[in-house]
């Protein structure tokens, strides 16, 4: 990539995707430029939001979110930032396939990205059975086949 791409990317980067000011407690950063490759390579059309949590009790979340005042929507993207690089990587393909996932189903359904959680990730036909509901969801399958395959191009350094 030409000094000159990598310009084009970051400006393209500043209003596509939101990123915390700071690096994670462990130390990491988040890698713009490598996060648009991504964004590009999974066909993601809606700008991205990420932001930072403790991680207690998850690695990271993705959720679609209507932009305030607004009619546009949006992915919103936890990342544990006590995880070390590798682990938050891999967590943040895995979560941007979610993105990927939800709007694939908006187009194909004709309803808001909002609306995929509840009446596609929770559809008895993509959960798993009694008490594997998330390891054996259809979608939380395909999100860690899609971090599994990208592994090797970290997202966060």
């Amino acid at each position: 990539m030409t000094p000159e791409d990598q310009i084009d990317l970051l400006m393209e980067s500043l209003t596509e995707l939101e990123l915390p000011d700071n690096e994670a407690r462990a130390g990491w950063n988040i890698q713009a430029h490598e996060v648009m490759a991504a964004k590009r390579k999974l066909g993601i059309r809606l700008n991205i939001s990420i932001r930072f949590t403790s991680g207690r009790n998850t690695h990271g979340t993705h959720s679609v979110r209507k932009a305030y005042n607004e009619d546009r929507y949006y992915h919103r993207i936890t990342l544990s930032q006590n995880k070390n690089a590798d682990s938050a990587s891999e967590t943040l393909w895995h979560e941007m396939a979610h993105a990927m996932q939800s709007e694939a189903w908006a187009r194909a359904s004709g309803k808001p990205p909002t609306k995929f959680y509840r009446l596609a990730y929770m559809n008895p036909a993509a959960k798993g059975a009694w008490g594997e509901t998330y390891h054996m969801n259809k979608f939380e399958q395909h999100a860690r086949d899609v971090a599994n395959k990208n592994y090797k191009t970290k997202l966060v350094r």
